[in-house]
């Protein structure tokens, strides 16, 4: 059983209630992420990653595992705005 922090299994949850039925008038936004350590030059491990943004292929880098969450949910609220104001 995979264990999530609460944070995820809020963003998960979401996901499923917003994901759950075939809508044609839905709005998607696809995304691949990746994470990674790297060693600093002290010797610390720091985690690293990009998102690619599917749709536009545009590539978004990260330093912190929070960073992907935060990245995305800033994404899909500025995409509802644009949906918004071109209703």
């Amino acid at each position: 059983m995979l264990a999530y922090s609460s944070r995820l299994r809020h963003t998960l949850g979401t996901a499923v209630v917003y994901g759950e039925a075939m809508n044609p008038k839905r709005q998607d936004a696809t995304f691949l992420v990746r994470m990674w350590r790297s060693e600093e030059s002290d010797g610390r491990a720091q985690w690293r990653g990009s998102i690619l943004e599917v749709t536009s292929g545009r590539r978004f880098f990260v330093t912190q595992p929070h960073d992907v969450a935060d990245f995305i949910a800033a994404h899909l609220a500025e995409s509802r705005e644009s949906r918004e104001e071109k209703a």
